[in-house]
């Protein structure tokens, strides 16, 4: 446990660490809820358990700034910021209703971190004692999950005139919300460390890294795949602008900017969706997607997704699109372990026809009167799929 401390006189938030220090001693929360649709897909997509992935995320998020790490020597009425603060998880017993706190490291690294934690929580299992350990874990954060319900509120008290620094964070369960995974987070500061605004960053924080951290960049030979971000919109405008591009697809010219921003930010937002580049310049040209259970017309359980793309007219007939097609079926089988892989075109879609015949798809069914609802028409559709069997022997 290392930790500087901090001259008061200097401190950048002096005034006010005095006033709550010393004349209104009180702390700060706020319940809000986050989008954690992107986090929830990631884990079912690769076999790990939502409650840590969420927990390494928190931790991340808290360690990234100064302002989280703070805390109080009241032997030396020091002020001090460590250098890492670790959460304290806890470990619910269903025989006795009580919990087991539970000390786990944070580590940058995600795959030692969550190794770790579930290792915790399996060893705090086995007994049913409180074990709670302040002085021996001064930098350490409450995260506790109450898995009981979706709340709207939750308020944490402290006794007046206990300067306790760590952050105190509770989240509920997620509910779906106008087709997003909502979940309620709540988070408490003491005062005197923190106001609102550093408060209110958590949440967009954790936004922030949970898109960053479900999102892979996958590379080719020539290629990059990568999120899609809103600075694309002015690219994704010129290509979709282009009548021969959307309405093939079952969607229509884009008029504008603004719609491609609006399509990046609402429709474009999923955890597999990507924006396809030329490594020379890094500049979207094409897109690529698995769409998830839930978000696909085809895929039936979390295990199957569908695959989508499209590609800029001028990068046509340069072995482009099957050449991200191939990365992100190895994606979808080797590293989220799909075991299907479905994908289909309209009638007169020679060029996604050939495509799918080029990754390996096999032909499934054709369906008369398809809806093609942003088209306001009905086509005759083709469905293909790939299995993990199938890609086993062709990759």
């Amino acid at each position: 446990m290392n930790y500087s401390v901090v001259d008061k006189d200097k401190y950048y938030r002096k005034g006010v660490y005095d006033h709550f220090t010393k004349d209104c001693k009180c702390s700060t929360s706020m319940t809000a809820r986050i989008d954690v649709t992107r986090l929830v897909w990631f884990s079912k997509a690769n076999g790990t358990k939502f409650y840590i992935n969420f927990l390494y995320i928190l931790s991340k998020v808290l360690n990234s700034r100064d302002d989280y790490k703070m805390g109080y020597l009241w032997e030396t009425d020091e002020l001090v910021c460590y250098d890492t603060i670790n959460p304290i998880q806890y470990c619910f017993h269903e025989d006795t209703g009580t919990c087991t706190p539970v000390y786990t490291a944070y580590y940058e690294d995600y795959k030692t971190f969550y190794d770790n934690a579930l290792n915790d929580l399996e060893e705090a299992k086995k007994t049913r004692d409180y074990k709670l350990d302040m002085q021996g874990h001064p930098n350490w954060f409450d995260a506790s999950y109450i898995s009981w319900l979706s709340y709207d509120s939750l308020n944490i008290e402290l006794p007046d005139g206990y300067l306790h620094f760590p952050p105190i964070v509770n989240w509920g369960r997620y509910r779906e919300e106008n087709g997003r995974l909502m979940m309620p987070v709540s988070v408490r500061l003491n005062h005197a460390v923190a106001d609102g605004f550093l408060v209110a960053n958590v949440f967009r924080l954790l936004e922030e890294e949970i898109a960053s951290f479900t999102h892979a960049t996958l590379y080719t030979d020539r290629l990059i795949l990568r999120r899609w971000e809103e600075s694309d919109a002015e690219d994704m405008f010129e290509l979709c602008r282009d009548p021969d591009i959307g309405p093939i697809a079952g969607w229509p010219p884009h008029q504008n900017a603004e719609e491609s921003r609006g399509i990046i930010r609402n429709v474009l937002n999923g955890a597999e969706a990507y924006a396809i580049c030329l490594k020379e310049d890094n500049k979207a040209i094409g897109c690529i997607e698995l769409k998830l259970n839930g978000k696909a017309d085809l895929a039936e359980h979390d295990d199957e997704c569908e695959l989508g793309y499209w590609l800029g007219k001028p990068y046509w007939g340069q072995g482009i699109m099957p050449e991200a097609g191939r990365e992100l079926l190895r994606h979808a089988f080797e590293d989220c372990h799909f075991s299907k892989v479905w994908c289909g075109y309209y009638d007169g879609n020679s060029k996604s026809k050939r495509v799918q015949e080029k990754l390996g798809f096999k032909y499934q069914w054709t369906s008369e009167g398809v809806d093609v609802p942003l088209m306001h028409e009905k086509r005759t559709g083709h469905v293909n799929l790939m299995t993990a069997e199938d890609w086993e022997t062709i990759r």
